[in-house]
Protein backbone atom coordinates (compact mmCIF):
# COMPACT_ATOMS: atom_id res chain seq x y z
CA UNK A 1 0.00 0.00 0.00
CA UNK A 2 1.41 3.49 -1.09
CA UNK A 3 2.47 4.95 2.30
CA UNK A 4 0.86 8.49 1.38
CA UNK A 5 -2.96 6.19 1.18
CA UNK A 6 -1.84 5.04 4.75
CA UNK A 7 -1.37 8.53 5.70
CA UNK A 8 -4.26 9.90 4.49
CA UNK A 9 -6.61 6.60 5.94
CA UNK A 10 -4.85 7.31 9.02
CA UNK A 11 -5.79 10.89 9.29
CA UNK A 12 -9.46 10.43 8.43
CA UNK A 13 -9.92 7.18 11.14
CA UNK A 14 -8.40 10.15 13.75
CA UNK A 15 -10.30 12.89 12.52
CA UNK A 16 -13.97 10.06 13.36
CA UNK A 17 -12.65 9.80 16.64
CA UNK A 18 -12.73 13.67 17.40
CA UNK A 19 -14.85 14.42 19.83
CA UNK A 20 -18.09 16.39 18.03
CA UNK A 21 -21.12 17.26 20.17
CA UNK A 22 -24.65 17.45 18.75
CA UNK A 23 -26.29 19.52 21.76
CA UNK A 24 -29.01 17.60 23.36
CA UNK A 25 -32.67 19.58 23.79
CA UNK A 26 -32.20 17.83 27.06
CA UNK A 27 -31.60 19.70 30.49
CA UNK A 28 -29.70 18.44 33.50
CA UNK A 29 -29.28 19.56 36.75
CA UNK A 30 -27.19 18.46 39.79
CA UNK A 31 -24.18 17.74 41.31
CA UNK A 32 -23.44 14.66 38.83
CA UNK A 33 -24.92 16.50 35.96
CA UNK A 34 -22.67 16.34 33.36
CA UNK A 35 -21.26 20.18 31.91
CA UNK A 36 -22.23 19.03 28.08
CA UNK A 37 -25.04 17.07 27.16
CA UNK A 38 -24.87 15.81 23.62
CA UNK A 39 -27.83 13.70 21.88
CA UNK A 40 -27.39 10.14 22.24
CA UNK A 41 -25.14 10.15 24.81
CA UNK A 42 -25.06 8.48 28.54
CA UNK A 43 -26.18 11.61 30.83
CA UNK A 44 -25.91 9.30 34.19
CA UNK A 45 -24.70 6.18 35.05
CA UNK A 46 -25.03 4.01 38.25
CA UNK A 47 -23.72 0.24 38.48
CA UNK A 48 -24.96 -0.23 41.26
CA UNK A 49 -22.05 -1.54 43.12
CA UNK A 50 -23.32 -0.10 45.87
CA UNK A 51 -25.64 2.15 47.26
CA UNK A 52 -24.34 5.84 46.59
CA UNK A 53 -26.29 7.74 49.34
CA UNK A 54 -24.56 10.99 47.81
CA UNK A 55 -26.36 10.31 44.19
CA UNK A 56 -29.88 8.36 45.41
CA UNK A 57 -31.92 9.42 48.08
CA UNK A 58 -35.85 8.94 49.54
CA UNK A 59 -38.68 11.65 48.45
CA UNK A 60 -39.89 11.66 51.69
CA UNK A 61 -44.13 12.95 51.65
CA UNK A 62 -47.08 12.80 52.26
CA UNK A 63 -48.12 13.98 49.08
CA UNK A 64 -49.47 11.14 46.76
CA UNK A 65 -47.02 11.50 44.23
CA UNK A 66 -49.19 14.19 41.99
CA UNK A 67 -52.87 12.49 41.90
CA UNK A 68 -52.69 13.52 45.80
CA UNK A 69 -53.87 9.78 47.06
CA UNK A 70 -53.07 9.13 50.04
CA UNK A 71 -49.35 7.39 49.85
CA UNK A 72 -46.61 7.45 52.69
CA UNK A 73 -42.99 7.60 51.36
CA UNK A 74 -40.64 7.18 54.19
CA UNK A 75 -36.59 7.07 54.16
CA UNK A 76 -36.57 3.29 54.90
CA UNK A 77 -33.62 0.85 53.18
CA UNK A 78 -36.15 -1.50 53.30
CA UNK A 79 -37.93 0.03 50.29
CA UNK A 80 -34.76 -0.05 48.48
CA UNK A 81 -31.09 -0.93 48.52
CA UNK A 82 -28.75 -3.05 46.33
CA UNK A 83 -27.62 -6.52 46.48
CA UNK A 84 -25.69 -8.42 43.73
CA UNK A 85 -25.22 -5.18 41.26
CA UNK A 86 -29.06 -4.72 41.22
CA UNK A 87 -31.39 -1.91 42.60
CA UNK A 88 -34.37 -3.11 44.36
CA UNK A 89 -36.86 -1.15 45.05
CA UNK A 90 -39.84 -2.60 47.10
CA UNK A 91 -43.14 -1.49 48.92
CA UNK A 92 -43.79 -1.73 52.46
CA UNK A 93 -47.62 -1.32 53.70
CA UNK A 94 -47.98 0.71 56.27
CA UNK A 95 -50.43 -2.04 58.18
CA UNK A 96 -47.59 -4.44 58.21
CA UNK A 97 -45.89 -1.47 60.59
CA UNK A 98 -47.95 0.31 61.95
CA UNK A 99 -50.98 -2.69 62.27
CA UNK A 100 -54.68 -2.27 60.46
CA UNK A 101 -55.89 0.45 62.61
CA UNK A 102 -52.97 3.17 61.91
CA UNK A 103 -55.58 5.12 59.52
CA UNK A 104 -58.77 5.10 60.69
CA UNK A 105 -60.76 7.84 58.83
CA UNK A 106 -60.87 9.44 55.10
CA UNK A 107 -62.73 10.44 52.69
CA UNK A 108 -63.89 9.41 48.94
CA UNK A 109 -65.07 11.91 47.02
CA UNK A 110 -66.50 10.36 43.53
CA UNK A 111 -67.91 13.63 42.14
CA UNK A 112 -70.51 16.16 42.59
CA UNK A 113 -72.68 12.74 43.04
CA UNK A 114 -71.56 11.32 46.28
CA UNK A 115 -69.41 11.43 48.75
CA UNK A 116 -68.20 8.81 51.54
CA UNK A 117 -66.58 9.64 54.56
CA UNK A 118 -65.63 6.59 56.80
Amino acid sequence: MDRRVLVVLTVIVLLQNVHTCKKSITTVSGNYAPKEVCSGKIIFEDNFDELDLNKWNHEQTLGGGGNWEFQWYTNDRNNSYVKDGELHIRPTLLADQYGNDFLYSGTIDLGKEYVYSI
